[in-house]
């Protein structure tokens, strides 16, 4: 059963996915510059690593193709390696750094293929 919806609706659904897909922290994405800055480039390369793991099972299991899509696209594109920071050395601050855990948890409840409700 289709149920008629508004256009702004399925415009403000399709900008929340594709920001989530941005802050996911892997690679040249934002979430990945920004778990590179707060982990290190070693910690950020793991974490990378475990979110596509976890995005390909995802994907395969609960039919959810956009993270297949994306996680491909992204092995495809991005085999670069990173651009280093100018200042690698002093870190980042508490608040920067539960900002970004805010956006991780954020992110990944916006990309979970499970119902919530």
């Amino acid at each position: 059963m289709l149920v008629p919806i508004r256009m702004m609706v399925a415009v403000d659904a399709t900008e929340t996915l594709t920001n989530a897909l941005n802050m996911m922290p892997v690679g040249r994405l934002d979430g990945g510059r920004a778990a590179t800055a707060v982990f290190g480039r070693k910690n950020a390369a793991l974490l990378g690593l475990v979110t596509l793991l976890v995005q390909a099972v995802s994907s395969f299991f609960n039919n959810y193709s956009v993270q297949l899509f994306w996680g491909a696209l992204i092995i495809i594109l991005q085999r670069n390696q990173e651009i280093p920071a100018l200042d690698e050395i002093s870190g980042v601050d508490s608040t920067r750094r539960a900002v970004l855990y805010v956006m991780l948890v954020l992110t990944a409840l916006t990309l979970s293929p499970f119902y919530l409700l």
